[in-house]
């Protein structure tokens, strides 16, 4: 996960607008809203289906500020919100979560005709975290200092 966070951080990943620019040609099926190319920036931070995400972790976790249009800038605000003493902090994961689980949710949408929507990426996390905590991988104390969440 961490490996293709590095590759959307760093426009990477072979969405339609990219793979235009390799010299593939094909018609843009941007699974949220038709009236839009995919770009890394709409798919990840600016599309209505990550924003609606971003937006629902942010209130969970209390992260009150405004959202960023740029996804670094979004991901660099949920690094900073926890404090440096806390490096095992849910906070730390739910960026790299969000970004993985949009992407799988989008391959979903494109190559199984699965909806795209924002109640399903956030389903898809939560039970994510919920896996690594009956794994033993999240504890109790990965979550000190968010009393709301889990």
């Amino acid at each position: 996960m961490s490996f293709f966070v590095w590759k959307v951080l760093r426009n990477l990943v072979p969405v339609d607008i990219n793979l235009k620019r390799r010299g593939i040609s094909l018609a843009s099926r941007y699974s949220c809203c038709l009236s839009h190319v995919e770009t890394v920036g709409h798919l990840f931070a600016t599309g209505p289906v990550a924003m609606a995400v971003w937006g629902f972790f942010q209130r969970r976790f209390g992260i009150l500020k405004a959202q960023p249009s740029s996804l670094s800038a979004r991901v660099l605000l949920w690094f900073s919100s926890a404090s440096p003493s806390s490096r095992g902090h849910i906070r730390t994961v739910v960026p790299v979560l969000i970004l993985w689980f949009l992407w799988q949710s989008r391959n979903s949408a494109r190559f199984d005709g699965a909806c795209f929507g924002a109640g399903g990426v956030v389903a898809m996390i939560d039970d994510f975290e919920e896996q690594l905590g009956v794994a033993k991988k999240l504890l109790r104390c990965h979550f000190r200092g968010d009393y709301e969440d889990k």
